[in-house]
């Protein structure tokens, strides 16, 4: 997981740099999300999906790459373990 967390964060931070974009033109580019979820997931107060950029060892924007991986692997298994992910993705897209 962590491997295609790594590989997504590098994916992120490309198209940020190369190509202008933020995090709202991101998902709705990339992933085709609409605009309603892809604000909500923007404007994260928790900053799990909003891809804050932690410049700290590297990080990069790591730990938003990991909470939608995790989310997208594991659904809500593991729920606890990956730091209640997935029901902050679900309560902020308001997907079922």
């Amino acid at each position: 997981m962590f491997t295609l967390a790594s590989q997504f964060n590098i994916s992120y931070s490309a198209n940020v740099t190369n190509n202008d974009m933020n995090c709202v033109d991101f998902y709705s580019t990339v992933f085709l999300w609409p605009s309603t979820q892809t604000d909500a997931l923007c404007n994260d107060a928790s900053n799990t999906f909003n891809f804050v950029n932690n410049p700290l060892n590297n990080q990069g924007y790591i730990k938003t790459a990991i909470a939608l991986t995790s989310v997208y692997l594991y659904g809500n298994k593991f729920n606890t373990a990956n730091a209640d992910y997935f029901s902050t993705f679900m309560a902020l897209t308001g997907w079922s």
